[in-house]
């Protein structure tokens, strides 16, 4: 291991490359927005606008900021290793500090409804450690393959 920023950067940028394509368990959101009436639909809806929206920003500043370290960083050998890292722990920086709606448990009303949350909760969460896992793995082949 070289560098750590070479380590995070790229761990996280295969991740976040793969992260879409594991194995997505659609039913799960199908069912529990099924299970909401037309109020708790208009919720789940704004909020679920209002945290692609805050993911969004948090990626373009992240960005934003990289590519400001590049340009003032050209002597870096290491400096796309450091852009990756500075974009992605912005990006995870400004999602979780951001403020929020309340979350969409406030809003659920039925056993049925909560159990279904607990479930799509678990499928995010597996979601984003596998795609951690992938990701250092490929860190692991890709930095084999060049030493």
């Amino acid at each position: 291991m070289k560098d750590l920023s070479c380590v995070i950067g790229i761990t996280l940028l295969i991740a976040s490359l793969s992260a879409p394509l594991i194995n997505r368990n659609k039913k799960e959101f199908k069912n529990f927005y099924n299970l909401l009436d037309d109020s708790q639909k208009n919720i789940y809806e704004i909020i679920i606008y209002e945290r692609l929206s805050i993911y969004f920003i948090g990626m373009i500043l992240g960005l934003g900021l990289g590519i400001y370290f590049l340009l003032n960083n050209k002597k870096d050998k290491l400096r796309l290793c450091k852009f990756l890292m500075i974009l992605y722990f912005v990006k995870f920086g400004f999602y979780y500090f951001y403020p929020k709606q309340p979350l969409m448990l406030y809003s659920l009303t039925t056993k049925e409804q909560i159990n279904s949350w607990a479930n799509i909760y678990m499928e995010m969460k597996n979601r984003f450690k596998y795609s951690l896992i992938i990701g250092f793995i490929g860190y692991l082949l890709i930095s084999m393959y060049f030493c």
